[in-house]
């Protein structure tokens, strides 16, 4: 009878979109999961990590339905020399052999004397040069992403830092060492073309761990499972399944939530796929989750390789990590960070 309570509720929940009415005993409206981040959303902060650090700059906004990041500290991060005409209100950026030019109010972008259209010009806020994202990926040649906890990541390159490979992931496992560091397995999605979606890392006191939030530095005290994590390693790696190495750096930002059942229906959604999962495969619905997968959702094998999420069916055993937010709803929904495929 309970089981038969909580599928007509995961009904309810999956014909309708992440921000429907969820049914529970007083029917409390649910609280809408957003697949990118919104500023307007719970007062969200971006977070900028440049080239693996975070910045301390919070100032990001969006403007015409265009995230502006702020000039100065990102290109301060690269090691510009920046340049303010305030006659002008146009700045100029030099590194080496490399010089850029900007105007506030002109979509032109002085890139080696040549004009680039963005679609969006500089703004002045506050007394400070705002520019669209899309001038780190397109004037800079950085790589950029944005997921939807509003954690924005700018890359050199695809050998993001010092060659360094990286994946973006979850800590499913925390070992303590003799040697008093920690053994971390981290299962996600590799940024670099060398990185492993499943990587075992070592660290110790020469590893540079960074909350993600506050840009403050932490210790491997720090570290726990189920954290979302950016993981930065050398190279040197053993053969082994997984791999095995040294971590250079962890930026460490939230704390997901985990559950570990059977998928017992799909639907599709607005923008996504809906999952419901019976936590701990126990026919109560006070355990189970209603998964959201969407473009930033990793689907990995027990082995850490990639899955295409139209493989996950019914049936289907699924260790799933999701949030940070999540609605008040019965079962509650969130979106799926990292999903671990069981089933062979």
């Amino acid at each position: 009878m309970r089981k038969m309570i909580g599928m007509c509720v995961t009904s309810c929940l999956l014909l309708g979109s992440m921000g429907a009415v969820a049914t529970q005993a007083e029917k409390p409206a649910a609280h809408p999961i957003v697949s990118m981040p919104q500023d307007s959303f719970n007062g969200m902060n971006y977070i900028l990590v440049v080239n693996g650090k975070p910045l301390q700059d919070r100032s990001v906004y969006s403007s015409e339905n265009e995230l502006m990041i702020p000039l100065r500290s990102l290109t301060e991060a690269l090691e510009y020399k920046v340049t303010w005409n305030q006659e002008k209100k146009s700045v100029e950026l030099q590194r080496a052999a490399q010089w850029f030019s900007l105007t506030i109010g002109e979509d032109r972008y002085n890139v080696a004397r040549m004009l680039v259209q963005l679609g969006k010009a500089p703004e002045l806020k506050d007394g400070r040069t705002y520019v669209p994202l899309s001038f780190a990926e397109k004037v800079l040649k950085m790589k950029t992403t944005v997921d939807e906890t509003g954690v924005i990541t700018i890359s050199a390159s695809e050998d993001a830092v010092q060659n360094m490979l990286q994946t973006n992931g979850v800590i499913t496992e925390v070992r303590d060492l003799e040697s008093d560091g920690k053994a971390l397995h981290v299962m996600g999605k590799a940024t670099t073309t060398s990185g492993h979606g499943s990587i075992a890392l070592n660290i110790d006191d020469k590893t540079e761990i960074i909350d993600g939030v506050t840009s403050k530095p932490l210790t491997a005290k720090d570290i726990k499972e189920d954290m979302k994590v950016q993981a930065f390693y050398s190279p040197k790696l053993t053969k082994s399944i997984p791999p095995q190495g040294h971590a250079e750096r962890i930026v460490v930002f939230q704390q997901l939530g985990k559950v570990t059942g059977t998928v017992t229906e799909i639907r599709e959604g607005k923008g996504n796929t809906l999952v419901h999962v019976d936590g701990a495969t126990d026919n109560k619905v006070e355990n189970d989750v209603v998964l959201g997968f969407n473009e930033e959702t990793n689907v990995l094998s027990v082995d850490g390789k990639a899955v295409d999420k139209e493989q996950v069916k019914k049936e289907d055993k699924v260790i799933a990590y999701y949030g940070p937010v999540m609605t008040m709803s019965l079962p509650p929904m969130s979106n799926a960070n990292t999903v671990i495929l069981e089933t062979k």
